[in-house]
């Protein structure tokens, strides 16, 4: 039996590609939360809170594409 799991995109992804695309947005998740808390430690905190904004919409966009 053929477990592949088709996006809205209808290209075929198989469950360790889908997790390799989760990991990668997760390694940059992660770099952009360093980059947030050297922002906030310099003061910056629109700066900062920009940051978060695009983790968090991401993030959103991560959970939508696991959904569709």
């Amino acid at each position: 039996m053929d477990s592949t799991i088709v996006p809205s995109s209808s290209s075929p992804t198989t469950p360790s590609q889908s997790l390799l695309e989760e990991d990668g947005i997760l390694s940059t998740a992660s770099g952009m939360a360093k980059e947030a808390a050297l922002l906030f430690q310099s003061h910056r905190y629109q700066e900062c809170v920009d940051v978060l904004n695009q983790i968090f919409h991401k993030k959103e966009d991560l959970i939508m594409w696991e959904f569709d």
